[in-house]
């Protein structure tokens, strides 16, 4: 559960170099925030008493309203919010793919 916080995390990092969006302290805390938030994605894959609808339903909604709030903040003029958006909506929304996949791979062993 925590190597798909890690890959996620790590993949966002990967693309925002790719991208060419410098990293500053803002960037990094943002890592950290969609980081822990994508505990509680990891969470709902893990919850096997939910049927995997639920469990999808329970990830898309919480994630959606989440990308959409700090994505918003990607359209700031500052680039300290701007950075601080887009990374954040960037690493949640590559959380919230990961979860999703392993929720489908975990209902698929039980």
């Amino acid at each position: 559960m925590v190597g798909i916080i890690l890959f996620g995390t790590f993949v966002g990092v990967a693309i925002m170099l790719l991208v060419g969006v410098s990293f500053n302290i803002f960037t990094i805390f943002g890592f950290i925030l969609a980081s822990t938030i994508g505990v509680d994605y990891v969470l709902f894959a893990s919850n096997l008493n939910l049927a995997l609808r639920e469990r999808y339903f329970g990830i898309i909604l919480a994630s959606l309203t989440s990308i959409i709030s700090f994505g918003m903040l990607g359209f700031s003029n500052t680039y300290a919010v701007f950075s601080f958006g887009v990374s954040t909506a960037l690493c949640m929304f590559l959380l919230a793919y990961f979860t999703l996949l392993y929720a489908t791979y975990n209902s698929k062993i039980k």
